[in-house]
């Protein structure tokens, strides 16, 4: 009992941080670009009509409950997707964040008719994943219909297991629910490597991952042409979340992109990304790369590596100016 009140406490003084509930976005699902925004008081029309369209018909929440959840800022978290072009509302997501015993409930995931199937539920319950992991909450909950057997596969892809069921638990016709849960930090999905691309997938993840990509579609395309070019993609069940790139000459390799797409960032999918696409390459080989010198995350992740800073090029990177930290590291890499 203490310890849930300690924690409900350390909740009251440290709620959501602010840069989850004031930011905007822009993500790339499957090749499409979308705006992700914190759902405002203006937007609840427009959730439940959303509700009405991926519901046929059916009002599960009213709007006055919106406006309840949203009030509660300190341990609520709604996310919108738009399409930037028309504005138009694609899909959301809520969050009832338990700091007594550390659990995010996912209350609502609602994607558009016409978007369903195309990733974007998925990429917005990894988006909550990441979320709750930064900020510490070790579980994820949320309760599904039992007819509603396509969610249920989803959910159980993402590693989400059914805890019990709930009888008569949906008013509207009194349908059982499946109560599902999972434990972060615990394997949730399956990762896979592959070495085969194309251009347009590079550029979609380099896009979402850098929010626009680095690099044009036709500088892909040309690097790809290279023999001495070098990729690898890796997959969560089956989806593409990131890839690494670079140019083999001899006995050097220079690493010329390294992208996770958002929804799963924070979660060192880029260090195993690293290690595996490495461990492909003789000992002896030495690794080089550039990074921006505010890039701390990125720094900290290579010196884990094993990578050392050798020299500096001064204004190197634009948009905005900063100066560049050339690293390198000559392989088998540092342990893990």
């Amino acid at each position: 009992m203490w310890k849930r009140f300690k924690n409900w406490l350390h909740w009251q003084m440290h709620p959501l941080p602010q840069s989850l509930r004031e930011f905007k976005q822009t993500i790339s699902v499957k090749g499409f670009d979308f705006e992700l925004v914190p759902a405002q008081y203006q937007d609840v029309d427009e959730m439940v009509e959303l509700e009405r369209e991926a519901y046929h018909g059916e009002e599960p929440w009213s709007a006055d409950i919106f406006h309840n959840e949203l009030h509660r800022s300190r341990e609520r978290l709604y996310v919108v997707v738009r399409e930037p072009e028309t504005g138009a509302m694609v899909a959301y997501i809520g969050a009832a964040f338990r700091p007594g015993i550390h659990e995010v409930h996912i209350t609502n995931v609602t994607v558009a008719p016409h978007w369903q199937g195309r990733g974007i539920g998925t990429f917005l319950l990894m988006y909550m994943m990441t979320v709750a992991k930064q900020i510490r909450f070790n579980r994820m909950s949320l309760e599904v219909r039992v007819s509603n057997t396509s969610a249920q596969r989803l959910y159980e892809r993402l590693g989400f297991q059914v805890v019990r069921r709930k009888a008569h638990y949906y008013e509207d016709n009194g349908e059982d629910a499946l109560d599902m849960a999972q434990i972060l930090g615990e394997k949730q999905m399956d990762f896979t490597f592959r070495n085969e691309t194309t251009t347009e997938e590079l550029y979609a993840i380099a896009k979402a991952a850098y929010k626009g990509s680095p690099w044009s579609k036709q500088t892909f395309a040309n690097d790809l042409k290279s023999k001495f070019a070098r990729y690898m993609i890796i997959e969560a069940d089956g989806e593409p979340i990131g890839f690494v790139g670079g140019t083999h000459l001899g006995e050097e390799l220079e690493i010329t992109n390294v992208a996770i797409v958002p929804g799963v960032q924070g979660q060192h999918l880029g260090e195993r990304l690293l290690r595996q696409w490495l461990v492909g390459f003789d000992a002896g080989t030495r690794i080089l790369l550039e990074v921006r010198q505010g890039n701390k995350r990125a720094i900290k992740l290579y010196e884990r590596l094993g990578f050392i800073i050798y020299n500096i090029r001064e204004d190197y990177y634009r948009d905005p100016k900063e100066d560049a930290y050339l690293m390198d590291v000559t392989l088998p890499l540092a342990a893990e």
